[in-house]
This record gives structure tokens, sequence and C-alpha cells, in this order.
């Protein structure tokens, strides 16, 4: 699995995830001396004892195309796939604008001119319960059907809450990584008093 995270800000975080060797002969052969880089940008790594899985990351510069080269590095060869992150997705209002409130029933318009395959909104703050709604539909508007409430509602606080949209594209891998897929999320953040 390859995915990349570009955040509002330009920061750029490619995350790999490969199991290797197993049963199966499904998963990508590596060693010690193999490597992955994303764009040129060589990942560190950690290993996942129980599942053979190694995960792999780091922070790349951004690509003003969108279009991020994963590498995996062998002594005498190289298999690369692409991901190409979609169009920035623009918050452009919300219902209310700037304040909300436990039981508030918030609505979200967002820049939709280049849709992706699906948006996923996330609101967290430490003074609510985190939400998430996965999967909607990238059309422009959309009410989160969460109930916003209290992180501790015998004790209810005042704080700031990020609005986080993430538009994906999803894909296949090379046919070289034999099995696979990859996500490119481009995200907006919007922050919001809670009171």
């Amino acid at each position: 699995m390859f995915l990349i995270h570009h955040y509002p800000d330009d920061k750029v975080v490619a995350l790999a995830v490969l199991l290797i060797g197993g049963p199966t002969g499904r998963q990508v052969q590596f060693n010690d001396y193999n490597y992955i880089e994303c764009n040129g940008v060589r990942f560190g790594l950690y290993r996942e004892p129980q599942s053979s899985s190694r995960f792999y990351g780091a922070e790349v510069p951004p690509d003003g195309r969108g279009v991020y080269e994963f590498k995996l590095v062998r002594n005498d060869s190289s298999i690369s796939t692409f991901v190409t992150a979609p169009a920035f997705p623009a918050i452009t209002d919300t219902n209310p604008e700037n304040t909300i409130h436990a039981g508030t029933v918030l609505e979200v318009d967002w820049d939709a001119s280049e849709p992706g395959q699906y948006v996923e909104f996330n609101l967290f703050g430490d003074c609510i319960r985190n939400t998430f709604e996965l999967n909607v539909e990238d059309d422009g508007n959309h009410t989160l059907q969460c109930i916003i409430t209290d992180a501790d509602p015998n004790n209810p606080q005042q704080c700031t809450v990020d609005l986080q949209l993430r538009r994906a594209l999803e894909g296949q891998v090379a046919e070289d990584f034999l099995d696979g897929y990859t996500v490119a999320e481009r995200i907006d953040i919007k922050p919001l008093n809670y009171e």
C-alpha cells in the first residue's frame, strides 16, 4: 500500500506498507539492503514483528503536478509505482460559519470543480468527541450526520476544533508489486470555535 497525504501548508507525507515474504508468495521479496523512496527521498523504516509488515515514511517536497513516484530500490534493479494527488478541496463555507455547540448540525461547502472519488470529514479537538464521516460523495456540499458532543459532558469546555476535509483518489500499484493499492489525499482544514 502506498499513500500520499498533502496538507494545506504544502506539507506532503508519503507512506508505504509492505508485507515481506509470507507463505502465499504474493508479497514483495525484500532484504535489509533494499529501500523505498518517493520522488528521490529515502524512507525511514519500522518493522512490525508480528505480521512481517514493514512501514516506511518520509516528508517529501510537494510536486507541482501532484505526481509521486514510489520506488523500491534493490541491489541491481528497481521497481516503481506512481500516485497522483487529487485537486485541493478548498472549504468555501460552513453553516454555522465560525462557532459550533454540542448538538450542532454542521453543513460544509467546498470546491468540487475537480472531484475525487470521495471525500472524508474529521472533526477533532480537545473538548469534543472526535467524529468522522467516510466515503462521502465529492459534490461540494454535505451535512455531517454525526452529533457533535462534549468530550466530558459533566465538565464541558471551550476550545478550537479543526474541521478536516480529505479528498481521495485510489489506484492500483504497478504489477511488479504483485498486490496492493494506492491512496492519495489532499486535505483542507478549517478551525472552528466550540462553546
